[in-house]
């Protein structure tokens, strides 16, 4: 718990921030903040492409500032209700984008771990180089530097001290500030409410343009008002839908929560019933007329087929590999609540990325007939009850201490199904398949050792597929909503230059559960249990015979 308004780091990025502020290095705190992705808030209309990308900024003394943050979690705490969609980018992509000269770049204001750094050390960051000014040399780009500065106090002496020296706010726990610095939080307290400010007018503009929307969705609800007055007026309701199998459950839950990725990833291993009606002799399909275009229908269970019919079960993975034609669409359970149609092109760019990950039928030529369960509708069931996946999160060595000493008890990031990581017996092969020996890494401070914070997940749907890419175009055309540094695919899977196809998901500060376990991971002795989280206690019981936070 830091600061006067209970804020804490939501991530571990951020916790070297503030321990770089508590031990007064400035430079380390540079260097930590030169390596994180910021994220730039960007209003609704241009996370859904209807205007461009633009800059959250705010102008206070003549000074404007690019407003950028660390987390989620620091944004929502700076912007409170005002918070919208963010961009996320490295400070060297944005070193090259920046947009003007004279602007400063905000980072998490009014925070513990403020920053706000001049546009030529924003770019001189970028490069790697974290000196403060005093301490850089006297070459001629150092001059350049320093004429710039005194220009800047000629024509606006508010802001002479700053444009001379960049200081850095010192953590509301630490002794009290001069007051030169002190006179200078009030001013940045005062440009973050002007950016609320700001921020408000923003939202009003958005609000107008949806009180549009709204007014044309309320001309299409009378539309079908109208159009369901042509129905008998006492018609009986529809029933509540009910589930056949698991499979239907899991495409119930995602087109309940609009989720297009958790449709697709349940489809890809689910096996679709196709009726024999719609097959040849000779083993190709035969397509069905919807609404003019030509379909193949397929269902998950028999309970949707408007008549008795018999059906050939086919894995869907090996079905759109053999896509006959790019022309013919795609229908699956058509008129239920998790139905779907897709267009050949999509469907075919979809076998294309399952062959890329290793996804593909090529194993699978015998087809599986579906169980007696699926068939008559009911949904499979387990004598031990529901299974509950195991997840694990690999922790850098320079990160244990926050959890052992502090009593952290939470994960952020990219975190692994556990079971699909047993062959990997020593810290070398688990940062390779992991994709975790990237250029300046925390775990390659420490090749011999590494943890593993392993824990039940159960509340799954906190744990998300990360399509993306590393650009907002690979993004988009990913259809998806993660974007991060190399080595990130934005495929759903580990991008680790190894063998192992491994499943990855992202977590956003989510909480522990009771009994999560710690290991340290070494080349010469394996897995070594050291620590049980106690959520009672808050603390970390050791095994090891360390001490407990």
């Amino acid at each position: 718990m830091s600061g006067k308004t209970g804020w804490e780091p939501a991530t571990e990025a951020e916790v070297a921030l503030y321990d770089a502020l508590i031990a007064s290095d400035q430079e380390r705190y540079f260097r930590a903040l030169g390596r994180i992705e910021l994220l730039l808030p960007v209003s609704a209309d241009a996370v859904a492409g209807r205007m461009p990308m633009g800059w959250a900024t705010w102008t206070a003394n003549d000074q404007t500032h690019l407003l950028a943050f660390t987390s989620n979690e620091s944004m929502r705490t700076c912007l409170a209700e005002h918070v919208g969609g963010a961009r996320r980018m490295s400070l060297r992509d944005l070193a090259g984008v920046w947009p003007n000269n004279d602007w400063w770049l905000a980072v998490n204001p009014g925070l513990p771990i403020e920053g706000y750094l001049p546009a030529w050390f924003v770019v001189q960051l970028a490069r790697g180089d974290a000196r403060l000014p005093r301490q850089a040399g006297s070459g001629p780009r150092d001059r350049l530097q320093r004429v710039e500065a005194l220009e800047r106090a000629k024509q606006e002496r508010a802001r002479a001290a700053r444009a001379a020296t960049f200081v850095h706010p010192v953590p509301a726990t630490a002794p009290a500030l001069p007051p030169v610095e002190a006179m200078r939080e009030q001013e940045e307290a005062a440009r973050l409410e002007m950016a609320r400010a700001e921020i408000v007018r923003q939202e009003a503009t958005r609000a107008e343009q949806a009180r549009a929307e709204e007014e044309k969705a309320r001309q299409t609800r009378m539309d079908d008002e109208r159009a369901r007055e042509k129905k008998p007026r006492h018609a009986e309701p529809e029933p509540a839908f009910v589930p056949a199998n698991s499979v239907e459950e899991q495409l119930y839950e995602a087109a309940e929560a609009g989720n297009t990725d958790a449709f697709l990833s349940t489809l890809l291993l689910a096996t679709v019933l196709i009726p024999k009606s719609s097959g040849t002799t000779n083993g190709q399909w035969r397509p069905q007329p919807i609404d003019g275009e030509p379909h193949i229908v397929c269902y998950t269970s028999t309970q949707h087929l408007a008549d008795s019919l018999e059906t050939i079960p086919i894995r869907f993975i090996k079905l759109i590999s053999e896509w006959p034609d790019p022309n013919w669409s795609f229908a699956v359970n058509p008129g239920t609540p998790v139905g779907a149609t897709l267009p050949g092109g999509q469907l075919l760019a979809l076998a294309n990325w399952a062959a890329e990950v290793g996804l593909g039928g090529d194993d699978d030529d015998r087809e599986q007939p579906a169980t007696a369960a699926q068939a008559n509708g009911s949904a499979p069931t387990s004598r031990t009850g529901p299974e509950v996946t195991v997840l694990q999160k690999a922790i850098a060595p320079s990160q244990i201490g926050y959890y052992l000493d502090r009593g952290y008890d939470r994960v952020t990031g990219f975190v692994h199904r556990a079971h699909e990581l047993g062959q990997l017996k020593t810290p070398a092969q688990m940062r390779a398949a992991l994709g975790l020996d990237w250029a300046g890494s925390p775990f390659s401070d420490s090749p011999d050792e590494m943890y593993l914070l392993r824990w039940s997940a159960y509340r799954p749907s906190l744990y998300r597929i990360p399509y993306g890419g590393q650009t907002e175009a690979a993004m988009r055309a990913m259809e998806g909503w993660v974007i991060e540094r190399a080595p990130f695919r934005g495929n759903g899977f580990a991008p680790g230059e190894s063998k192992e196809i491994i499943a990855e998901f992202k977590a956003d500060s989510v909480r522990l559960p009771h009994g999560t376990r710690l290991f340290r991971l070494t080349a010469s002795k394996g897995e070594e249990l050291i620590a049980i989280l106690d959520i009672d206690g808050q603390r970390w019981l050791r095994t090891d015979g360390g001490s407990s936070a």
